[in-house]
This record gives C-alpha cells, structure tokens and sequence, in this order.
C-alpha cells in the first residue's frame, strides 16, 4: 500500500528490502469471487481487491521475490498446495 501511495523513493525500498528481506518465495492468495464478501474488516470492493492482489504481485516481482499464487481450491487442498511447496525447498 506505501507503495501504491509513493510513500517511499525506489531507492528507500530497496535499502529496505536488502536490509530486512523475507523468504525468497512468497505465496498469493488471490481473490476469490465465489467466495468474497465486505465486511466491517474488509471494506474493499472486489475489483478493488484484484487491483491490490495485483499490485502486490508486481511488487514482490519487482524486488526480486518469486511469487506463487496458491490455486482457489478446498482450504485442505490449498494447505497441502502450499505445504509441499515449502517441503520441495
């Protein structure tokens, strides 16, 4: 989101990143119509929700992350999607 806003200069981002990197491997969550709802939580309508999903998608690229959108399936099966993910590292 500081992103998004241009809270940060490219350069700032960077310093971060390098500073305090995460797991090479980040696992999306993308949005899920079927089963999607605003709440008091969740104020953002779906296209709104796409254009967060993909604005993360192209950060996480941009800093050198490799992204892997878990599939819209069972939760049991997008568990065992990310679980042996992790396992083949």
């Amino acid at each position: 989101m500081l992103d998004a806003e241009g809270a940060l200069k490219n350069d700032e981002i960077g310093g971060y990143v390098r500073q305090f990197p995460y797991n090479p491997i980040v696992f999306l969550l993308p949005p899920w119509e079927d089963v999607y709802s605003k709440d008091s939580e969740r104020d953002q309508s779906f296209d709104e929700s796409v254009q967060v999903f993909e604005g993360m998608r192209s950060w996480y690229s941009k800093w050198g992350y490799e992204t892997i959108e878990v599939p819209r399936d069972s939760l049991t099966n997008r568990q065992s999607f990310i679980l042996n993910r992790i396992n083949k590292q």
